[in-house]
């Protein structure tokens, strides 16, 4: 797709600051406040959406409430995805409510999609700054929503896909410095980051602190339709059991 003025634009409003990064990229200070914000003990945050345990459990954290609709189930199946996560090991929870999570993506997919403007389509140098906007004007409006059926084709499409897809970079490029190869000998299967060269494999938990150390892409590679294996899948829910135990916590159980 050719680059539009809008998409200048809205690059040019975050450019305008010393450091522009995109909604994938977080700066080490914003690492550090999520692990200490929302990393459990053995967690540790590789993006702004992903945290990923020494126990190769990866968490999708999600800036939305779960309505009934199963978009908890449905948004860590695209993470899944794009991450390369064994599904037995995905979990979902709420994001923290805090300027920290500020769903710029939100915004970004209800602009952008309509005019048929989609991640891919951005140009790299483009990427970036177009999200950066977006992520600063959340935090100015504290936009943290669910409504309009937003979750998938905003949030899902434009945050959470791209967050993940940069996760799998990192963690490739993270068993790479171990074993010192090419990250481009690297792949990701089931949990696992593998140089099928020499056969060597390695789990997402023992590389997520190495991980984190690497700058997210906000233009990674994501997955052609051709490539899915979680997407379009239809797996348990992950609230109905709660739901049925009596264990979900309502609006009207808050005091």
């Amino acid at each position: 797709m050719a680059t539009t003025r809008r998409m200048v634009v809205l690059g040019g409003l975050g450019a305008a600051g010393a450091l522009v990064v995109g909604y994938a990229v977080w700066p080490s200070t914003r690492i550090a406040r999520a692990n200490a914000m929302a990393a459990k003990a053995g967690e540790r945050f590789v993006s702004n959406w992903i945290k990923i345990g020494q126990d190769d459990v990866v968490t999708v954290v999600i800036p939305h409430c779960d309505m009934g609709t199963g978009i908890f189930t449905a948004l860590s199946q695209m993470a899944a995805e794009e991450l390369d996560a064994d599904w037995s090991n995905v979990r979902a929870e709420t994001a923290p409510s805090d300027p920290l999570f500020a769903n710029g993506a939100l915004g970004e997919g209800f602009i952008l999609s309509g005019h048929n403007i989609y991640p891919e389509n951005i140009p790299a140098f483009l990427r970036g700054t177009v999200a950066n906007s977006f992520r600063t004007i959340a935090e100015y409006m504290d936009l943290q929503i669910t409504g309009g059926s937003s979750a998938i084709r905003a949030t899902g499409v434009y945050g959470i896909r791209i967050a993940a897809a940069a996760a799998r970079e990192m963690l490739a490029k993270a068993a790479a410095a171990r074993w010192n190869v090419s990250p481009d000998e690297c792949s990701t299967e089931a949990g696992r980051v593998l140089h099928k060269p020499s056969g060597r494999n390695l789990g997402f938990g023992a590389l997520a602190s190495d991980a984190a150390n690497y700058d997210p892409s906000s233009h990674p590679r994501l997955k052609p339709e051709s490539e899915f294996r979680i997407v379009g899948k239809s797996p348990q829910r992950f609230d109905i059991p709660h739901k049925v135990d009596g264990t979900t916590r309502y609006g009207v159980d808050v005091r």
